[in-house]
């Protein structure tokens, strides 16, 4: 049996990619899943379902977060290397160069750890 919560969030799921048939759909995997060394596959569960923007820095996806300057400085110094920022010397020049990455408009879906119940049928 599919939880209520995880039936609305397949349906949001569905609903956003018939919208935005444009967008790619892409997968956050909750690290619990797939805490494991082995080679296998692991269960997961449709959770909150969403339309982000998103790059891909040296040691972590950063989500776009425009009102948090330390966001903002994170994604700065994890996407571009050190030559590129040389001339940023502001804050203002710092917003600037976030606004400039690679960013990628996306479907996301947060896969989470099933619930007890829910691990039998998910």
């Amino acid at each position: 049996m599919v939880s209520e919560k995880e039936k609305e969030n397949r349906e949001k799921l569905f609903r956003l990619m018939r919208e935005n048939p444009e967008l790619p759909v892409v997968a956050m995997v909750d690290s619990e899943v797939v805490a494991d060394t082995g080679y296998g596959r692991w269960t997961g569960v449709f959770g909150y379902v969403y339309i982000a923007e998103y790059v891909i820095g040296l040691t972590c996806i950063h989500f776009r977060e425009e009102d948090d300057p330390s966001a903002v400085e994170y994604a700065v110094r994890d996407v571009l290397d050190c030559h590129s920022r040389e001339d940023i010397k502001t804050e203002k020049q710092e917003l600037e160069a976030y606004r400039k990455l690679p960013w990628i408009k996306a479907i996301v879906v947060n896969v989470d750890l099933p619930c007890e119940e829910d691990e039998g049928n998910a």
